[in-house]
């Protein structure tokens, strides 16, 4: 029996157009399968979709299933690697490959043995990966595509020499997919290492004209500044959470994000966490109750500010500022998402009014001020609209192969 293409099995998850940007490099890359790929696009723009189209079109051309890895992506995180490992799994699977996903903070032998049985896709962390190549327990000498996947990321991390490590192991003749939010510091060291004259597709970051408004504020998702006071904030914060759905909380540091769990916690409603001093099982953990909707409230570090893709998110509320300002965007892109509505606010006590709005003017973040009362009635809306959105379900199409009808 013939697999499905990637093209039946991408429509089969709801998506049935794509960004014009999305077919150009797709196009691009077939008509050149030799050439490396540059994608420059910030985040909520659909970028995944964009470079997976290319991978597996370069899968397509690769040897028979369960043999070494074909495709390997790298991705800074745990969080965005599994991610990453749910968005391709089902893809692969309706083709008859296999994924294995390599992380740190979790037990070698399963990893070892998803390997040893064969895997044509590999999505891991620098580290462990590396750390794989270099006991010679992975073999990377028949891949024919690696994505580098938040590439800006990666490089605030500190992982560029560990993936300029990773690519010695892979054939010069493969395709190298950098995918980049920005192209400034670190990252540049990455980009010498793709070969001459690559392929280079720039999502437009204008506030009017790119997808789903980039966490910069759109019609559909309002950035508000909201007025508050230490007396009060508990009370205006819990108004928030009460009318709306899946609310995301961005603190600034680990202990933070514990207190107002806790404090959210206490006053009647479920929160759950996410932050770097939490092992690998609480970390998924946490995303597991927000998906499955056991939790509704996430207080995070900027640890979720990039990459994390919960759907249907309601609210992003920024209760502390982040110490990289162009944070502000990475986490307003939370909400807003796959062409849904979403609202994020500011709570903003009136000495942090001034430098609100001057870090506003220099992202190209478009926001107004409100009161605490209009966001709320605005939120009653956003959150019926969210909730009239029919639910996920499972589809399972023949030879017991899995993969998603009805959206992300």
């Amino acid at each position: 029996m013939t697999s499905p293409s990637i093209d039946d099995l991408v429509s089969h998850t709801g998506i049935t157009v794509l960004y014009p940007f999305q077919l150009e490099l797709r196009e691009l890359a077939r008509a050149a399968p030799g050439s490396d790929v540059l994608l420059e696009a910030p985040t909520g723009s659909g970028k995944t979709l964009a470079f997976l189209l290319v991978v597996f079109d370069d899968l397509a051309r690769a040897g028979p299933p369960f043999g070494p890895p074909a495709i390997v992506v790298i991705t800074p995180t745990r969080e965005l690697a599994q991610q990453a490992d749910r968005v391709i799994r089902p893809l692969a699977r309706g083709q008859g490959r296999r994924v294995a996903l390599l992380q740190g903070g979790v037990a070698f032998d399963p990893q070892l043995r998803n390997i040893a049985r064969g895997a044509d896709l590999v999505v891991a962390t620098p580290g462990r990966l590396l750390d794989m190549c270099s006991r010679g327990q992975v073999d990377l000498s028949s891949v024919s595509s690696v994505v580098i996947d938040e590439a800006d990321r990666l490089a605030d991390l500190g992982f560029v020499d560990d993936v300029s490590e990773i690519l010695g192991f892979i054939p010069s003749t493969a395709r190298t997919l950098l995918v980049s939010a920005t192209l400034n510091g670190p990252v540049r060291l990455l980009l010498e290492k793709l070969r001459p004259d690559p392929i280079a597709v720039r999502v437009d970051g204008d506030v009017e004209r790119a997808p789903e408004g980039l966490g910069r504020g759109t019609v559909e998702t309002p950035h508000w500044r909201v007025e508050i006071t230490r007396e009060r904030l508990r009370d205006d914060l819990g108004r928030l959470l009460d009318a709306a759905g899946r609310t995301i909380v961005f603190v600034r540091t680990r202990h933070a994000a514990d207190r107002w769990a806790g404090w959210i916690n206490d006053d009647g409603r479920e929160a759950v966490t996410l932050h770097g001093a939490l092992s690998t099982a609480a970390r998924r953990a946490a995303i597991d109750a927000m998906r499955l909707g056991d939790a509704t409230v996430l207080v995070a570090t900027d640890l979720a500010s990039r990459g994390l893709d919960l759907s249907a998110v309601s609210l992003v509320v920024h209760l502390e500022r982040s110490d990289d300002e162009t944070d502000y965007v990475h986490r307003s892109g939370r909400t807003g998402r796959a062409g849904l509505p979403g609202v994020v606010v500011n709570l903003l006590r009136k000495e942090q009014w001034r430098a609100a709005v001057a870090m506003e003017q220099r992202l190209g973040v478009v926001a107004d001020d409100a009161s605490l009362d209009d966001v709320v009635t605005h939120l009653g809306e956003v959150t019926a609209k969210l909730r009239a959105i029919r639910p996920l379900t499972p589809w399972r199409p023949p030879l017991g192969r899995t993969t998603w009808r009805g959206g992300q």
